[in-house]
């Protein structure tokens, strides 16, 4: 789009002083100053509509501490680091409602124990790591044979020169497993792109991600949709 990206200096080939980074929509996305590279003092996130989600303060040898928020501006995870920016003691992860969702013990930057936590607060006593990637009903065959179902050439449309054509699809995945977002990252024709888009956004519900600190997230996908030319 022509829109400043990333900015900041390098000494010896590591990043040196202040380094700004931008959202697509020229938002700032996260500032921090980088001695040998590696940052130091405080580093900051934002959303790409301006809310703060990360702050993270480092002193020279790497240890500080972090404190992030939802886009909703709840508690998502607050703990320290040792030196090295490595995790070190208790962390506590939080669920965007603010319910706990996981305590955490570090040291040194080595996993010792977790507790997990229902939305209702009660403890659970399957500790075992929750990460999931999001995954449509049915499996990847279900998901495979929806996309065929649903494909069509345009009318009116044929494929000369070729015998397929492959328009792509970016979505997002949120944390009840809807589509958001989807749009044509990588597009044929507009006839093409938008059946492409449609197959996309009418999709069923997804069961959704969720990370090792037993939250459901947000996922990206990037889909191929493959036209071919019937014989």
């Amino acid at each position: 789009s022509g829109r400043l990206q990333k900015t900041g200096r390098f000494s010896n080939h590591k990043k040196e002083g202040l380094w700004l980074s931008y959202h697509k929509n020229g938002r700032l996305s996260d500032s921090a100053f980088y001695k040998n590279d590696l940052v130091y003092g405080t580093k900051l996130t934002w959303t790409d509509t301006g809310i703060l989600v990360d702050s993270t303060v480092l002193d020279k040898d790497g240890a500080g501490i972090a404190i992030s928020w939802h886009p909703n501006k709840k508690l998502s995870a607050e703990g320290r680091y040792s030196a090295g920016k490595k995790e070190d003691g208790t962390w506590v992860f939080y669920r965007t409602d603010g319910s706990k969702s996981s305590v955490e013990a570090y040291e040194r930057g080595k996993f010792v124990s977790r507790q997990y936590f229902n939305e209702s607060g009660s403890a659970l006593s399957d500790t075992t790591n929750t990460e999931q990637d999001a995954s449509f009903p049915g499996g990847p065959g279900a998901w495979r044979k929806y996309l065929e179902k649903n494909l069509r050439l345009p009318d009116g449309y044929k494929i000369e020169n070729a015998d397929r054509v492959t328009v792509i699809i970016d979505f997002v995945l949120d944390t009840d497993g809807n589509i958001l977002d989807a749009y044509t990252s990588v597009p044929f024709h507009p006839a093409f792109d938008d059946i492409a888009l449609s197959i996309i956004k009418n999709s069923p519900k997804w069961s959704p991600a969720t990370d090792k600190h037993n939250r459901r997230v947000k996922a990206f996908r990037r889909q191929p949709i493959t036209f071919a030319q019937v014989k």
